[in-house]
């Protein structure tokens, strides 16, 4: 039901061009117009480093294959290419200053590489998400998300002149925080985390099981 759905495909492979040509050719055959479709792809290699340590294929050939994927991914005006994935600096327990930091120098890594290329960066920043993952500090988590899209537009504003650039936050609650022990109060503190994204703006939310822990240790 890709019509009525917003749909994320992550692509982080060695060929992530591959697997959008194989979905615009299931699209086609399907009479799906891609460009109404609502979502993304989820590209972050520096966001694999930050998880895996390692390049998907090797540095070169996934910082190279963004503009292959913005060229391959043309027929989806409303898809995300680029998807930061924030979340990975919460769940490791960086503070809130530091993940905010993490998160402006991940991104401003994808923009440095492109600076001369204003049309290619330009389509970058427009095409570009972010996941966050939200705590359980209310009133913290609140101004986290609304600090980072003030800062983000200040850089932004350093690389092009383009006003009004719309940035995608999803947010997740940080599976740091949940309890092995005593599962049921995920439930609380998942709606503690919910809220506060909900409040900051994040434009989709998911929220992980309370049991997530539990099953994890089966």
């Amino acid at each position: 039901m890709l019509d009525i759905i917003h749909v994320y495909i992550d692509i982080n492979d060695n060929e992530p061009k591959t697997i959008i040509d194989t979905f615009h050719q299931y699209c086609t055959k399907k009479n799906i117009d891609t460009n109404n479709l609502k979502g993304g792809f989820i590209y972050d290699p520096i966001g694999n480093v930050a998880l895996s340590g390692n390049w998907l294929k090797d540095q070169n050939n996934d910082l190279s294959a963004i503009s292959e994927v913005l060229l391959a991914a043309s027929n989806f005006n409303a898809f995300s290419i680029l998807t930061i994935n924030a979340a990975t600096y919460c769940n490791g327990g960086a503070n809130v200053d530091t993940q905010i930091a993490f998160a402006l120098a991940h991104a401003n890594e994808y923009l440095d590489l492109f600076k001369d290329d204003l049309i290619l960066l330009e389509k970058i920043i427009q095409k570009t998400e972010f996941i966050f993952g939200v705590g359980t500090s209310y009133f913290i988590e609140i101004a986290k998300l609304r600090a980072f899209r003030s800062l983000w537009s200040t850089i932004i504003s350093e690389y092009t002149s383009i006003k009004d650039i719309e940035t995608k936050i999803h947010a997740i609650n940080a599976n740091l925080y949940y309890s092995n022990k005593d599962i049921y109060n995920n439930l609380l503190r998942a709606t503690t985390s919910a809220m506060s994204a909900v409040l900051a703006g994040c434009d989709s939310l998911s929220i992980l099981p309370f049991n997530l822990q539990y099953f994890g240790q089966q």
